[in-house]
């Protein structure tokens, strides 16, 4: 998915409708928690990224089915997920801020109610994955655990 919070103007914002970037969501939860989640994450991003933000979205493969002419057509999503990595950001924000780096993610109810966001590591969102839908269970959203190279020294990596 391609959210279109993601996109920097109006025009990339519209190019994420084209084919199938679409996923139902219930009008309660899009514009209350899940887009609360996403300007935080834009601002967060924005705000304490130095480099480049890798950001990847999905959904739950259990749901409800919308029907057209007696037959299943388009899924809605029970849960909706997204996580992010970035692995050179401001090593000076606050410390409230540097532990939701180098990768975050969060979990969320595609429901009216009982739809809060639920912000986690980017492991204990592939634990959730790999625990309530049929995927391979060496799962991981990012290459290496969005872990980039340190260019310290290994016994000072650690100490700042």
């Amino acid at each position: 998915l391609n959210p279109d919070q993601h996109q920097s103007t109006p025009h990339d914002r519209a190019a994420t409708y084209t084919l199938t970037n679409v996923v139902p969501e219930i009008r309660e939860f899009n514009i209350g928690p899940w887009r609360e989640y996403e300007e935080r994450i834009r601002v967060r991003l924005n705000s304490f990224c130095r480099g480049t933000a890798y950001i990847v979205t999905g959904v739950a493969t259990r749901g409800n089915m919308i029907r057209r002419n007696n037959q299943d057509r388009v899924a809605i999503p029970e849960d909706v997920w997204s996580a992010y990595c970035c692995t050179e950001y401001d090593r000076n924000s606050p410390h409230v801020v540097r532990v939701l780096f180098l990768s975050h993610a969060a979990l969320a109810k595609n429901a009216k109610e009982s739809n809060s966001v639920n912000e986690m590591t980017v492991q204990d969102l592939e634990i959730c994955l790999k625990n309530h839908m049929d995927v391979d269970q060496n799962l991981q959203i990012f290459y290496d655990n969005c872990i980039s190279p340190s260019p310290l020294p290994l016994y000072l990596q650690h100490t700042i």
